[in-house]
C-alpha cells in the first residue's frame, strides 16, 4: 500500500472513531405522570415499575413500550417485585381507616389484575418486598419487621432477628445470591447504614452498622464480593465494600451530592447508580473503586435502574420519567453530560438550585484551560467574580457561599478562551 493511501486510511479510522456516538440514556414515552421509584425485571422482555399515587406500569416487549395497570390503590408503593411473568407482590400502606399499617398487593396474571391484601397487624409499616420464586418470599420495613413466606404469600411468619444494637432500623432491600446467603439493606438517617446477613436460608439474620447513613441497596458480584450504597443530604453517596462473603465490610464517601438509591451493572466492572435529591447518575468502569458522573435534566430525579442485558437498561424516577440506556445513540449528546472521558463541549450546572446559603457549582472542561467563572443578575450586569484560574480536563467543583448576595434569580457563566457556557440559578431567602 503507498504511504498516502495508508495516510488516508488512517486520517478516516480516526475520523471514525472519534465520531462515534457515545452512550446515552434517553428519554422514551411514559403512560404515567406519577414519580416511579422501583422497576423490576423478570426476563428480557416481562418488566414492571411502580411509585407514587398506586401507579404501576408494565412492559411486555423489554421496554420498548409501557402500559398502565390498576393496582386498585391510590398510596405509595414502596416496592414491588416478581418472582416470574406472572406472580408479583407490591407494598404500601393502608391510611385511609383506622387501624394503619401495611397493605400488600397481589397479582397472578402478570398485573392484568391485582389483589389487595391486608396486613393483619397494625402500625407495622414495610418498605420492601423479596421473591426468590412463586413460593418462597421476604417483606422488611420499619423497627427492623423482617417476614417470611414458604407458600406464595398466603402465610407470613417473623424471621428470626438477632437482637443488637442496629438490628431495629428499617429493612430497605433484600437480595440473596442463593437459598442460604442473603443480605438485607437498611437503616436510619443520622444514625447509621445498617446490614442484615443470613447464612441459612432466613433463619437467623445478624446486623451490623458499617456507614453513617442508611444503605439503600445491595449487589452480589459473586459469592465473595459484595457492594451496598446509599447516603444522605450531610454525608453525600456512600458505599460500602465486602470481599469475604459479607464477614467484614470497608466504607467509603464518595464526597458526591445525592442519595444512591440502587445500583447495577451493565457488564463486569461497569456498575451504575442513581443519585436523588442530585439529578444524576454516577457509574464506574473498574468495579466501583472510581466513579464518574452522568447529569439529567434539571429536577429529573432517578430513583432505580436496571440492566436487561449489557446493550439495554432502563430507569425510572419523578413525574415518570423513563430513561433507555443506549450504547450507541445517533441523536445529539444529552448537554449535561460530563464524564471523564466522553465530554465534548465545557458544561456547568450548580446544587442545590434553588439553594438558601450555599450551592455548588459542577463545571466540566474537555481540556485544559483558563476560566472565568461569572455571576450576573438577571439584567446581565454582573454581580461578581467567582474564580478565575486554570483548570485541568475533567469535572470540578466550586462553592457559592456569598451570604451578601440577595434572593433572586441569577445567571452563573463559564468563560474559556474557546467558548461559554451559562445556567440559571435562584437563591431563596
Amino acid at each position: 500500500m503507498r504511504p498516502r493511501k495508508l495516510y488516508i486510511l488512517i486520517l478516516f479510522l480516526l475520523s471514525a472513531a472519534a465520531g462515534r456516538a457515545q452512550p446515552v440514556w434517553e428519554p422514551v414515552p411514559s403512560p404515567t405522570t406519577h414519580t416511579l421509584r422501583n422497576l423490576h425485571f423478570v426476563d428480557s422482555l416481562y418488566g414492571w415499575a411502580a411509585g407514587d399515587s398506586g401507579a404501576v406500569i408494565a412492559t411486555t416487549n423489554g421496554g420498548m413500550n409501557w402500559f398502565s395497570q390498576r393496582s386498585g390503590v391510590e398510596t405509595d408503593i414502596y416496592d414491588i417485585h416478581f418472582s416470574d411473568r406472572n406472580n408479583g407482590w407490591g407494598v404500601t400502606w393502608r391510611l385511609d381507616t383506622l387501624p394503619y399499617g401495611t397493605m400488600l398487593i397481589h397479582t397472578t396474571n402478570g398485573g392484568a389484575y391485582w389483589k389487595k391484601v391486608p396486613w393483619d397487624e397494625p402500625d407495622i409499616f414495610l418498605l420492601t418486598v423479596y421473591f426468590s420464586d412463586s413460593l418462597n418470599g421476604w417483606l422488611g420495613g420499619y423497627e427492623g419487621h423482617m417476614y417470611r413466606t414458604f407458600d406464595g404469600g398466603n402465610e407470613w411468619r417473623p424471621e428470626g432477628i438477632v437482637p443488637g444494637f442496629c438490628s431495629f432500623f428499617p429493612v430497605l432491600h433484600y437480595n440473596f445470591y442463593n437459598s442460604q446467603f442473603g443480605l438485607a439493606a437498611g437503616g436510619h438517617v443520622d444514625i447509621s447504614g445498617v446490614l442484615w446477613r443470613t447464612t441459612n436460608n432466613g433463619e437467623d439474620w445478624t446486623s451490623n452498622c458499617y456507614s453513617p447513613e442508611p444503605l439503600n441497596a445491595v449487589y452480589y458480584l459473586d459469592s465473595m464480593n459484595i457492594i451496598s450504597v446509599g447516603g444522605d443530604f450531610e454525608y453525600g453517596t456512600g458505599i460500602v465494600r465486602s470481599t469475604d462473603a459479607g464477614e467484614t465490610w470497608t466504607y467509603t464517601s464518595l464526597e458526591i451530592f445525592g442519595i444512591a438509591k440502587a445500583i447495577d451493572f451493565r457488564k463486569p466492572g461497569e456498575a451504575w447508580s442513581p443519585l436523588t435529591f442530585a439529578n444524576k447518575m454516577i457509574y464506574s468502569f473498574d468495579t466501583c473503586r472510581t466513579w464518574n458522573v452522568y447529569l439529567f435534566p434539571e429536577l429529573t430525579d432517578i430513583f432505580d435502574l436496571k440492566f436487561v442485558d449489557s446493550t439495554k437498561g432502563y430507569a425510572v424516577g419523578s413525574q415518570g420519567c423513563i430513561f433507555r440506556y443506549t450504547p450507541e445513540a445517533t441523536g445529539v449528546r444529552n448537554s449535561l453530560q460530563y464524564s471523564d472521558n466522553g465530554g465534548k463541549k465545557i458544561n456547568i450546572r450548580n446544587y442545590p438550585n434553588p439553594f438558601i446559603s450555599k450551592t455548588t457549582i459542577e463545571i466540566y472542561l474537555p481540556d485544559d484551560q483558563e476560566v472565568s467563572l461569572n455571576l450576573y443578575n438577571i439584567q446581565g450586569e454582573l454581580i461578581k467574580n467567582i474564580y478565575n484560574g486554570f483548570f485541568e480536563s475533567g469535572g470540578h467543583e466550586i462553592y457559592l457561599t456569598d451570604e451578601s448576595v440577595p434572593a433572586g434569580i441569577y445567571f452563573i457563566e463559564l468563560r474559556t478562551g474557546k467558548s461559554s457556557a451559562r445556567s440559571k440559578i435562584l437563591k431563596l431567602k
